[in-house]
């Protein structure tokens, strides 16, 4: 019978692994309303977790639970395992492979790499810090500008979470397929993505999502120029 685990980050960048029932009956609030841990099935613990956007992984004799944006670099050897308890590698990487701060790295550095091609000196801000993600100014430093990147490792709505006041800078770009050779990139204003943001509401929990057919236009994909060159005039 697998076992079922908790694996949750620690301020030292390691981790703490907990049975998931008995962590849950302490964490209520990680489960829809009316959530029994004890009387529901692991696996279906598992699922609901997973929708909530845990990472889940499977191993031979125990699936581990991480909650969203939860797993430490420092830590991946603990998180992941050994070699022993690992399937053989496939060629390149698979957005199931990759951990939310993973995804959310390579996002960042690429956003910073077309930044950079375009002149600007780039300055990513502490990854623990609210609010943007990007400092940027130009090579004669008259223009300075700040942003917000949204990584994705796949075609999918953008995560805005609960408050859209939380959206600032000047500009927001959702950095999509960054597990791929090619990653896209869409870039917005904070005004707009308000404008375009949907209000979901479940179990009384208001989230807002950005939609695909909202920002994959003509007006947003690749539109760097909208930002311009860090070039001196």
């Amino acid at each position: 019978m697998k076992r079922f685990n908790v694996v949750v980050a620690k301020e030292d960048g390691g981790v703490e692994v907990h049975p998931m029932k008995a962590w849950l009956r302490r964490h209520l609030e990680e489960l829809p309303a009316g959530t029994n841990p004890t009387t529901s099935t692991s696996h279906q613990l598992r699922n609901l977790l997973r929708r909530r956007g845990w990472a889940v992984k499977e191993l031979a004799a125990e699936v581990r639970l991480f909650p969203p944006g939860q797993v430490p670099a420092a830590a991946l050897s603990t998180v992941f395992g050994t070699a022993d308890d690992q399937p053989e590698p496939k060629e390149g990487l698979t957005p199931r492979a990759l951990q939310h701060q993973t995804i959310g790295n390579i996002g960042l550095y690429f956003v910073c790499y077309q930044l950079s091609r375009r002149g600007w000196n780039v300055m990513p801000t502490a990854r623990n810090a609210r609010g943007v993600d990007v400092l940027i100014y130009s090579q004669d430093a008259r223009r300075k500008l700040s942003v917000q990147v949204k990584a994705l490792s796949k075609r999918s709505p953008v995560p805005l979470g609960a408050n859209l006041e939380r959206l600032f800078g000047d500009f927001f770009v959702v950095c999509r397929s960054v597990a791929t050779d090619s990653p896209e990139c869409f870039i917005l204003r904070p005004t707009e993505v308000r404008a375009l943001a949907h209000r979901g509401e479940k179990d009384g929990r208001v989230s807002y999502w950005l939609w695909p057919k909202h920002y994959e236009t003509s007006r947003f994909r690749e539109a760097w120029a909208r930002i311009g060159s860090g070039l001196s005039k």
